[in-house]
């Protein structure tokens, strides 16, 4: 029988106990069947559509068995228990609902000890079932596809048992257990090809542990082709056992650890990460890891002095662990590669870290040490991560050698009070940027953020970066020291965001960068010196109160702009000491100190460089230089050439001829003396003052050497023939 419900309430609304529904087609209503308060009925072989809100909506009621019914195109619930109890559904379909099914306590009334059996729902625009208040329930032999989320857990469910069951193919969430559920056990499920692109930003969860989830049992479970297989944030005290999880793009992780009772877990040997053993251990010393474990994935938790060789792992995660050694490894897809949570002294060498969305993570973990590491590939998913390395709140860290590249979002960060962080000889480059509003953003080689100080980054390596190669943001007292940076789409280096001050930025480079060299946005009391900035758009870019900086010594060149200062700032170091060079300069230099005799102007305000230099590097003094010029004998004497090859002259020159040998060694002249100065390109010539006479072979050595030149020596060798040297 076919009921169209268009100009009617809710189609059927039924408030005695014992009703039955058989072979009923339903369309059209507010509500297809409604239950109020009612108990022991029966809905068999019907199918609900297209109404307003539940296609079969259970009241108040209990001991209902639903049974071979299809709902679909319904705009709330195919099936919504709101709330009932100790009802039976079994060998029910439903597609294109709100929710494909809902349990939901309400009203003091339980939604509790329901079983669902043999059904499926697919397609639903939010979850193929929602439990809120739901608990005792059991559900087997269910298939939840192709929803936004397929089981959606909500505020205190608890003890609900899912067996047999498949969530393939939904969009945000496999199955999220959103907060508040405890003791749920899902056995022999399957939980794959969760895709994203719903409602969240960073959905494709496999299986979602949220916040205050806790005691619940994954037990046989096969998770695979998701974006993130496990991602548990605050769910301690959890089962596992006999899982299978891969082929994830992220296969097990954690979101994050706020104390230590949320990293309890019981993982044993049985669980599988790409087909090898997850490794879990809790209040272990002294012990190694190996290729002779071959583990999928380790966690750490309350260790001492671990060390983990020589394996290939999708994921390390120590928490309250230290004095520990990670060497070797190669880690890669899962959330965090390595994700150190309140750990100290931890060492990694020689990793390479891919394909994870950070690749080393550092929270609260203090002298972390990276050294001769790669990490590349990190990919910001849906507006997230993609760091190389980050360090938060994890100051004394020291990263050195390693190189990081294709990040989605930066190569190495060092933030949220990273203090005293040292980065050397370290590269960082295609650090890509994405997912902003207006276009892609980010992108940075190296990044030093909110409220870190005293770090340096020195002798390192970026470019071709999206945002910046290097930024400072709301750091003060940090010095960058001879680092490269170019090919970034924003500036060679920025200093930005309100407190970024006391900065010091010496003997680096910037060029080929399409904004600027280096940018200075909110940025006060930063010094700038021995930097050259060129083929940039601006040499500098100066804006946004970013006053009393101090650029000096500094080469700009070959910019579209050399400089551009909005604000007040000081662009020389007082006389002679200088300000900087620029190429565009077209004063005269007079009186021939290096130093032009009319100052450059600042454009954007009223800065000036009152004392450019003429020539690059003009501050710093050219070398003095000595030669050893033409040796000769002659008449009982030997006498040398002493020159001034450099660009000044060379002060207390202190020179030596020693002359030695003849038959039986008999020849042995030494003379030595000062001349106070030698100009640049003349010279002195100096004598043997003691009269030679003999018969042989002699060896003649000249040596001079300056108070502001390296000491050279010249050997020769002649011949005394009586009262004549002759030089060979």
């Amino acid at each position: 029988m076919v009921v169209d419900g268009t100009y009617s309430d809710d189609t059927f609304y039924v408030t005695a106990n014992g009703v039955s529904f058989n072979n009923f087609s339903i369309e059209n209503g507010v509500d297809g069947i409604v239950l109020d308060s009612v108990s022991d009925c029966f809905i068999t072989n019907c199918i609900v559509n297209s109404s307003d809100y539940d296609g079969i909506w259970l009241y108040l009621s209990s001991n209902i068995t639903i049974t071979y019914c299809e709902s679909y195109y319904n705009g709330w619930e195919g099936i919504d228990l709101w709330p009932a109890k100790d009802c039976v559904i079994s060998d029910c379909s439903g597609s294109e609902n709100g929710d494909g099914m809902c349990l939901y306590s309400d009203e003091g009334f339980y939604c509790d000890n329901n079983t669902v059996i043999n059904c499926s729902y697919d397609y639903s625009w939010w979850s193929g079932i929602w439990l809120s208040e739901a608990s005792d329930n059991v559900f087997i032999n269910c298939n939840f596809n192709n929803n936004y989320e397929g089981f959606y857990l909500q505020s205190d469910s608890n003890n609900n048992e899912i067996i047999n069951c498949t969530f393939s193919d939904n969009y945000d969430f496999g199955i999220d257990s959103w907060g508040d559920d405890y003791y749920n056990t899902f056995e022999n499920c399957t939980i794959s090809g969760t895709s994203g692109g719903g409602y969240e930003e960073w959905g494709g969860v496999g299986v979602w542990l949220g916040q205050d989830t806790a005691s619940n049992n994954f037990i046989g479970c096969d998770v695979y082709d998701n974006i993130w297989g496990f991602l548990i944030k605050i769910s301690p005290y959890c089962k596992f056992r006999n899982n299978n999880i891969y082929d994830n793009e992220y296969n097990f992780g954690f979101e994050f650890i706020y104390n230590p009772t949320d990293v309890y877990m019981d993982i044993d040997l049985s669980n599988t990460v790409n087909g090898k053993c997850m490794m879990w251990l809790d209040g272990v010393s002294d012990y190694v890891i190996d290729e002779g474990h071959d583990p999928g994935y380790i966690g750490l938790i309350n260790c001492t002095n671990i060390s983990i060789l020589n394996v290939n792992v999708s994921g390390i995660f120590m928490a309250y662990t230290e004095d520990s050694t990670i060497s070797d490894v190669v880690v890669h897809n899962q959330r965090r590669g390595i994700f150190l949570v309140y750990c100290s002294n931890i060492e990694i060498m020689g990793v390479l870290g891919y394909h994870n969305q950070n690749g080393a993570d550092a929270f609260e973990s203090p002298y972390t040490t990276i050294f001769e590491s790669t990490f590349r590939d990190n990919a910001m998913i849906n507006c997230y991560l993609g760091k190389g390395i980050y360090l938060k709140f994890s100051p004394y860290s020291d990263i050195r050698d390693t190189t990081v590249y294709n990040n989605g979002y930066e190569g190495i960060e060092a933030g949220w009070g990273s203090d005293h962080t040292t980065i050397v000889n370290c590269t960082s480059y295609n650090n890509y940027g994405e997912c902003h509003p207006g276009g892609p953003w980010f992108g940075r080689g190296f990044n030093i953020y909110y409220g870190t100080h005293y770090c340096t980054i020195r002798d390192c390596t970026t470019y071709d970066n999206y945002e910046s190669g290097i930024i400072i943001r709301n750091g003060n007292y940090n010095n960058i020291i001879n680092c490269v940076s170019y090919n970034s789409l924003e500036s060679g280096i920025t200093l930005r965001s309100g407190d970024s001050s006391n900065n010091n930025i010496s003997g680096c480079v910037f060029y080929n960068n399409s904004e600027g060299g280096i940018k200075l946005e909110y940025a006060i009391n930063n010094v700038f010196t021995n930097c050259d900035s060129h083929d940039n758009n601006y040499g500098i870019y100066v804006t946004s109160d970013s006053n009393d900086n101090l650029i000096y010594h500094n080469n700009f060149f070959n910019n579209t702009q050399n400089a551009n200062d909005e604000c007040s700032n000081t662009w020389d170091n007082d006389y002679p000491s200088g300000g900087n060079y620029w190429d565009d300069y077209t004063g005269e230099d007079n009186d021939g100190d290096g130093i032009g005799d009319t100052p450059y102007d600042i454009p954007g305000d009223s800065n000036q460089d009152r004392y450019p230099f003429m020539n690059p590097n003009g501050w710093i003094p050219q070398p003095a230089e000595i030669e050893i010029g033409d040796i000769s004998g002659g008449l009982g004497k030997v006498c040398a050439e002493i020159k001034s090859v450099g660009e000044v002259s060379i002060e207390n020159v202190v020179w030596n001829i020693s002359v030695k040998g003849g038959i039986l060694g008999r020849i042995n002249v030494t003379t030595g003396g000062i001349i106070d100065e030698i100009e640049p390109g003349n010279s002195e010539i100096v004598c043997t003052d003691k009269f030679i006479f003999g018969l042989g072979k002699i060896e003649i050595t000249v040596s001079a050497e300056a108070d502001n030149a390296d000491k050279v020596t010249k050997k020769v060798d002649g011949f005394v023939l009586l009262i004549f040297v002759i030089i060979r």
